[in-house]
């Protein structure tokens, strides 16, 4: 099952060239996390690695919804 980096815009050419009728993808987005309390001077994996600790990785129904559209092109 291809996985890992499917998206609105390669998805009908992954059908085509593997012939897959199931995938994964996470269809992600960012959003403001809702934590009230910040601290400037803490960061979530030092300085090693960057990660916003302010946001939150979530899926979008919008981006799912334009990927079901575009594969939903070339199965009719």
């Amino acid at each position: 099952m291809p996985g890992s980096g499917v998206n609105a815009q390669n998805i009908v050419r992954l059908t085509k060239e593997t012939g897959a009728k199931e995938f994964h993808l996470s269809a992600r987005e960012s959003i403001t996390s809702g934590m009230i309390y910040r601290n400037p001077n803490m960061k979530m994996g030092r300085n090693m690695i960057v990660i916003d600790e302010y946001t939150q990785q979530v899926t979008s129904a919008d981006k799912v919804r334009q990927t079901i559209k575009e594969l939903e092109k070339i199965s009719k």
